[in-house]
């Protein structure tokens, strides 16, 4: 999302301010703000929500069918060790990093989109910066929200 529809945004709401379509917006009158990033944001929810839930499920259905159909393992095993160690708390703080990255991102793209300016050029730069921008921020937003929502003391430890 960071690096596809994020470009899209940039590009296109770069495009709009260098053709000046955003000026004319507002010499009409008109908040350029909410009628450009507000629209961009509503929509990026609506689209990386549903698809975040429904990747939880395929991939329960699916890690399910390799467990059970490769590995021979009983149909109660994997069903039981799912139910053990995932719990709706952590499926709540799941999607709410997630609803927080999509949040994010839009916002980044959207201000170097809105903000662009020497022409063509101008926005390439733009995009190149909103990219690099949205994907540190993600990988420093996840440490902290990591932090935050499940501690430093991980209850569940893997050694080898």
């Amino acid at each position: 999302f960071a690096a596809q529809a994020g470009c899209r945004m940039t590009a296109e709401i770069g495009a709009m301010r260098i053709s000046e379509e955003i000026d004319a917006t507002e010499a009409m009158g008109l908040q350029s703000i909410p009628f450009v990033v507000g629209t961009r944001l509503i929509g990026g929810l609506l689209v990386v929500l549903p698809g975040y839930l429904m990747a939880l499920v395929v991939s329960f259905f699916v890690g399910g069918v390799i467990v059970k159909t490769f590995e021979g393992q009983p149909h109660g095993t994997y069903d039981h060790y799912f139910a053990q160690f995932l719990n709706w708390p952590d499926l709540g703080a799941s999607v709410l990093k997630t609803i927080t990255f999509c949040v994010v991102v839009t916002i980044i793209h959207c201000y170097y989109g809105y903000f662009a300016s020497g022409g063509p050029a101008g926005v390439g730069l733009a995009s190149g910066r909103a990219i690099r921008a949205s994907l540190v921020l993600i990988v420093v937003l996840n440490f902290c929200m990591t932090v935050a929502l499940w501690g430093l003391s991980p209850v569940l430890t893997f050694k080898g």
